[in-house]
């Protein structure tokens, strides 16, 4: 078959349909924020890593809840079979893949990862408490209502109110405690170095 792709013309009915009352300036807000948000967004990771690896060094915990460990490894396992399955695996591919020896061989080798998220996880809660850091009601529901509008523009279910909310929280809250730590840190920015040709 020969498909065409045709765009959408760039009016007020698209902001519509975009979400609900949108207008076509607030659309043209929002793209140029992302556009912006694209340009910062290497540093900021950048940042985020230096950061997270300054707090890991300075952060002990006597134990590791397994059950913690547990669920962000199914929780891994399960996006890298959802990102094969993105990139074409078949349904057949991926039932093999998500073998119950697979995921014991996913898991010991992902384990000092999941320690390190795990333990980042409790120790931004932490700050976050002490601090007197918190995500409101309404930046969940801003994120979700974008979600929703995402869903809605590609003609798909809208996400699980409850475990998106969840996710939107973690991800929130972790923004938070990044920009309250970049605050109060001493960061030096140096050039990566440079990769010899192979």
């Amino acid at each position: 078959a020969v498909n065409t792709k045709t765009l959408p013309e760039w009016n007020e009915k698209l902001a519509g349909r975009i979400r609900d009352d949108m207008t076509l300036a607030e659309l043209e807000e929002e793209v140029k924020k992302a556009i912006d948000g694209d340009a910062e967004s290497s540093e900021e990771t950048s940042r985020n890593d230096g950061l997270a690896k300054a707090l890991l060094e300075v952060t002990t915990m006597n134990k590791i809840p397994e059950s913690l460990v547990e669920e962000n490894t199914q929780q891994r396992f399960q996006q890298m079979l959802m990102d094969f399955k993105e990139q074409g695996s078949t349904d057949e591919q991926l039932q093999e893949m998500a073998s119950e020896d697979n995921y014991n061989r996913y898991k010991e080798i992902s384990r000092k990862s999941v320690n390190q998220i795990v333990t980042l996880g409790m120790a931004f809660r932490d700050i976050a408490e002490k601090d007197g850091i918190a995500v409101t009601s309404e930046e969940i529901q801003e994120q979700l209502d974008g979600l929703n509008a995402q869903a809605k523009q590609r003609g798909e279910a809208p996400p699980d109110p409850r475990a998106a909310s969840d996710e939107i929280m973690n991800v929130l809250l972790r923004r938070k405690v990044f920009n309250m730590l970049a605050e109060h840190a001493t960061i030096d920015w140096v050039e990566p170095p440079e990769q010899e040709d192979a």
